[in-house]
């Protein structure tokens, strides 16, 4: 409809915020899917939704530690950030992640510590090969290859973020004997 309005103008984008999409019981899963060529930032912020029988999505004049809806820290609310983060990764999503935090319970400085650290965990290095043709040459390791490419991961580990998330994951596979 809005789209529509503005004749699909290519600088008609979305700020995507789950919380407020989980407040107002829309599906923030299937909002990716369906705009997901028009999103542009993402607020990493979270909320709870618990109705009652006397209140729903208006949250009737409470105050905001007595709503029904309430945005939380990260990890303490609703939201499902991590088929979020892999939904966007999906449709290759390269804008920001912002933290937004707001809480009727816990202290700012909390949020701000706890939620940069969450975002950083949630962040998904999307691999340059596909998984078959990768799964398909590591498969063939040798044990001397495989004691390289260990050592090579814990340099890695201890001197810079990890370039290749996926390569690291199929060499433990193959040490465990996934492969």
């Amino acid at each position: 409809m809005f789209l529509d309005r503005v004749s699909g103008h290519q600088r008609c984008n979305l700020l995507y915020d789950p919380s407020h999409l989980l407040l107002q019981q829309l599906d923030y899963l299937e909002f990716i899917d369906v705009y997901h060529d028009r999103i542009r930032m993402f607020h990493v912020k979270d909320a709870e939704f618990n109705p009652t029988g006397r209140q729903g999505v208006y949250g009737g004049y409470q105050s905001w530690i007595d709503r029904a809806g309430r945005f939380r820290s990260l990890r303490d609310g609703h939201v499902n950030f991590k088929a979020i983060f892999s939904k966007l990764a999906q449709y290759g999503f390269s804008g920001w992640a912002v933290l937004e935090w707001e809480c009727c319970l816990n202290r700012a400085e909390d949020g701000a510590r706890e939620g940069a650290q969450f975002i950083s965990e949630h962040i998904i290095q999307v691999t340059e090969k596909a998984f078959a043709k990768v799964f398909s040459c590591l498969r063939l390791l040798s044990e001397e290859t495989f004691q390289r490419g260990l050592e090579r991961l814990k340099k890695d580990v201890r001197n810079r973020p990890i370039s290749s998330v996926s390569r690291y994951h199929l060499l433990w596979a193959k040490r465990s004997g996934g492969l």
